[in-house]
Parts: structure tokens; C-alpha cells; sequence
């Protein structure tokens, strides 16, 4: 994963592909998929929140239910956690969310 733009008061709304190092998808049966943001001095932003795509063997959806206008200008960052029935639990490569302001904004008449 690289990083990704977003700005403020937008849905918050990220796709991903976990593949193994062979290029197969993998099987996310039984585990529990966890994600936070959190900015570059690790104060929690956000949880989010993370589903497996039906019929998308190995794609999650990455998400955030609330309002993103709060969150101010800047670099952020999170990443995957993955915790296995057996008790493994992997972390994917951190990536960056850069937050800008919008441009065009709400305005009521």
C-alpha cells in the first residue's frame, strides 16, 4: 500500500488487496482485521474499521463511519493488523494519509 489524499469532510473510504508472496490472495477466514490512524506523534485520530469484501478473496474495505472535517491538516498514518485463530497476529507495512483542505465547499443559500 502507498499513500493516499484525502480531504477534510469527505467519507473516508479505502480499498485493499492482501496478497502472499507468491501473488495469491489471502484466505481472511476466522481473523480479525483492525486499523487506527494516528498522527506522526502517535495520538489516536481514528478507528477504523475493517471488512472483508464478499467474493473478493483477500480485498478489504477500510473505513471511517465519522466526520473527517474535524480532522486538521496533515500527515497521518496507519496500517492493517491481522490477529489468526491460532493467535498470530501480522501487521502490514505502515502507509501514510495526507489530509488537505477542500476546495469547494458546503454553502447554504
Amino acid at each position: 500500500m502507498s499513500g493516499f489524499v484525502i480531504k477534510q469532510g469527505t467519507t473516508f473510504l479505502l480499498g485493499a488487496k492482501l496478497l502472499t508472496f507468491h501473488g495469491a490472495p489471502v484466505d481472511l477466514t476466522d481473523t480479525i482485521l483492525t486499523a487506527q490512524l494516528r498522527d506522526v506523534q502517535n495520538a489516536l485520530i481514528a478507528s477504523l474499521a475493517v471488512t472483508q469484501v464478499s467474493n473478493r478473496p483477500g480485498v478489504v474495505q477500510i473505513s471511517y463511519a465519522g466526520d473527517t472535517s474535524q480532522w486538521l491538516v496533515g500527515q497521518y498514518r496507519t496500517d492493517l493488523r491481522i490477529c489468526w485463530k491460532n493467535g498470530l497476529v501480522q501487521q502490514s507495512r505502515t502507509f501514510s494519509i495526507m489530509v488537505i483542505d477542500g476546495v469547494t465547499q458546503n454553502v447554504t443559500a
